[in-house]
Parts: structure tokens; sequence; C-alpha cells
């Protein structure tokens, strides 16, 4: 009876270390800080998307109060990534529309920016700051 038990207590710790959610790509945690115009961003949205030649999953989440968080489980992957920020840059905009009923809300307005990372294993943390106005393609080529 006790070696059953036994028996018992190995199979079912061996199935619980099974269940582990792992789906074998490397997948990171990453998490950090978003500005815009010298100012946490209130909303947002982050995406990373392996760049170059790498392959794997996109990841995202929101930007709440300048702040992100994306666990390793459902992280992005080590390597190169582009990342796109959608920033809401005005909500109250969408309030001032002059007809006040539902039906006639528009969303509130977006900046997108980019920016390639480089993630690497274990923690990543970064942080992002944008300025009103992306710099043109002119002045970085002076």
């Amino acid at each position: 009876m006790l070696r059953a038990i036994h028996l018992f207590a190995i199979a079912l710790l061996a199935f619980a270390l099974g269940c582990r959610h792992d789906d074998g790509l490397g997948r990171v945690e990453v998490r950090g800080k978003v500005t815009y115009q010298g100012v946490p961003v209130g909303r947002g949205l982050i995406t990373f998307r392996p760049a170059g030649r790498s392959k794997g999953p996109s990841a995202g989440t929101g930007i709440v109060n300048g702040s992100f968080d994306i666990p390793s489980d459902k992280g992005p992957i080590v390597g190169p990534q582009q990342v796109e920020i959608k920033v809401v840059t005005d909500e109250n905009e969408s309030a001032k529309v002059a007809d006040s009923t539902l039906t006639k809300r528009r969303p509130p307005p977006l900046k997108t920016f980019s920016q390639q990372v480089e993630l690497t294993k274990g923690l990543n943390k970064l942080e992002f700051a944008f300025p009103a106005k992306p710099p043109s393609a002119e002045a970085s080529h002076k």
C-alpha cells in the first residue's frame, strides 16, 4: 500500500512538471517604460515582431501609465525584434465631438512609432522615449 502511494505521488509530480507551459520557442520576459513628449504614455499598445531573418511569434500588450510587462510564457523570442508602439495622443479629443451621440464618436487619435531592439535570454528591461514628431529621413542623412 505504501509503495502504491509513493508511485502515485511520483506520477502526480511528473504530471505536474509536464504541464508547465513551455512551447520550446525560447520566449523571454519583457518589461519597461514608454514616454511621449517627456511624459509617461497614459494608454497605448506595444508589439514585438521578429526582425531580419528570425522567425517566431509576435507578442504584445497594453501600455498603461507609461509601463508594460509581457511575461515569459507569452513573450517574444530571443533575437532581433521590430517594436511597434501605438500611443493614444489625446483622449479628450473624441469627447469634444460636436455631436455627442455614441454612434458619431471617433476613436482616439494614435501616434505610431517603431524601433528595432535585440532581446537576450532572461528579463529584458527596455525604455522607449519619443518626441512630438519622429525625426525626418532628411535629418538622419546629414
